[in-house]
């Protein structure tokens, strides 16, 4: 079987490290990674399953530099996937960070930020190979610092893209301009209050056809009918959004963090207002065991997934355990409920999926290397049959820093 090298995207990142005086104020760091799974049922069948096994490799470069009050951070990985079976899936993406941060005087701070997420499809969205990515571009401005207190004014450009041309309906540009004001409490403790303004254009839009209004008393032929016209922009909306987030550090051990968010969306389809929340506890019961406790509720634009759900509701919480000085065990369990519109044709009115993560080991055999092996059983209720199904995924993994 002949695999087609992993294509690799690291060299254009390299050309933005400074080259002189490099072992003496740059930190430059790389990672090498593989991990092989297996899933139960691939093709998210509600019966007759089909098992995978698939590879995927990892090579992340991380560069910081520093000068005077200048900083800068670069985090660039790149991704090979190799399937056993499905070969056609093959496929390799890129993803990474980065920041520009700059104190010009103790009332004036100035920062860039981009970040790129990627990941393969899975089966239930798309059953062709396909890449999703999203870039963020962040830009702000921090003025009137006077002790805890702090002004942001910020502007955000992001953009959504698909690899295979068969999903292009689904990539939007957004672009958002914001104003927070920031306090932080003794204690580290804060709060922000945070205000947006933006709009989101999807690039090639599907069409809705829309029968234009005939004035009633108006003069028409005999047998006419008004032709219909086509609105391109269906998805596209203009959205205003309030936001209050809150860190509040209850202990050295213990910390709460809570966001309340109300939009309004102005578009064809995406006309609606509604609010968003979530909400976290951190705790660490010990040195050696911690844990996460969360909830959130979440209203995505219609057109933003590919199922287009109206409503998510997720519960989840996390335990880690330091074994011993090197070995760490996690468990993790996640509850989440998808609400639809009744228009919505693809999935039933209201959608359960069931995680639960009983192993997750994590051994150093030394500083460098570090070996991992985890298991996970999914379960998604529906009365639609072909999205009513179950699968388990395990992999094992190894990974080496210098």
């Amino acid at each position: 079987m002949t695999r087609v090298p992993a294509r690799f995207v690291l060299l254009p990142f390299c050309l933005l490290i400074p080259l002189s005086g490099i072992a003496a104020e740059n930190d430059v760091s790389v990672t090498l990674g593989a991990k092989h799974y297996w899933d139960s049922n691939f093709a998210r069948a509600h019966e007759k399953p089909d098992s995978e096994h698939y590879s995927q490799f990892d090579a992340t470069l991380s560069v910081n530099h520093s000068y005077k009050s200048q900083q800068w951070n670069l985090r660039a990985r790149a991704s090979q996937l190799e399937y056993d079976v499905h070969e056609e899936m093959d496929e390799s993406y890129y993803s990474g960070s980065g920041f520009w941060k700059s104190d010009w005087a103790d009332s004036l701070r100035t920062g860039i930020l981009w970040q790129r997420q990627a990941y393969a499809v899975d089966r239930l969205e798309f059953v062709e190979q396909d890449i999703v990515s999203r870039d963020d571009w962040n830009a702000y401005v921090d003025i009137g610092r006077l002790d805890s207190l702090s002004l942001l004014l910020g502007g955000r450009h992001s953009s959504k893209k698909h690899s295979n041309p068969k999903r292009e309906s689904m990539e939007f540009d957004e672009d958002e301009a914001s104003a927070q004001l920031s306090y932080r409490f003794s204690g580290q403790s804060r709060i922000n209050l945070r205000g947006a303004y933006g709009e989101r254009e999807y690039l090639s839009p599907r069409f809705l056809p829309v029968v234009p209004d005939v004035t009633p008393g108006a003069e028409t032929e005999p047998g006419s009918v008004a032709a219909p016209t086509y609105a391109s922009n269906q998805f596209d909306f203009d959205f205003i959004r309030a936001e209050v987030n809150a860190e509040w550090v209850l202990s050295p051990k213990s910390r709460i963090d809570f966001q309340w968010a109300y939009f309004e969306r102005d578009g064809l389809i995406n006309e609606d207002d509604g609010d968003e929340i979530s909400i976290e506890y951190n705790w660490d019961i010990t040195q050696k065991i911690k844990t996460l406790w969360g909830a959130r509720k979440a209203q995505p634009a219609q057109g933003e997934m590919n199922d287009s759900p109206d409503q998510i509701i997720a519960f989840y919480a996390q335990l880690s355990w330091s074994l011993m000085r090197n070995l760490t065990w996690s468990f993790a369990v996640n509850k989440s409920e998808y609400d639809y519109l009744p228009e919505n044709t693809f999935a039933a009115p209201s959608e359960k999926v069931y995680s639960i993560t009983p192993v997750q080991l994590r051994y150093k055999f030394a500083k460098q290397l570090t070996l991992e092996l985890a298991a996970t059983y999914v379960d998604r209720e529906s009365l639609v049959l072909i999205r009513d199904f179950d699968y388990t995924r395990a992999h094992l993994g190894l990974q080496w820093d210098f």
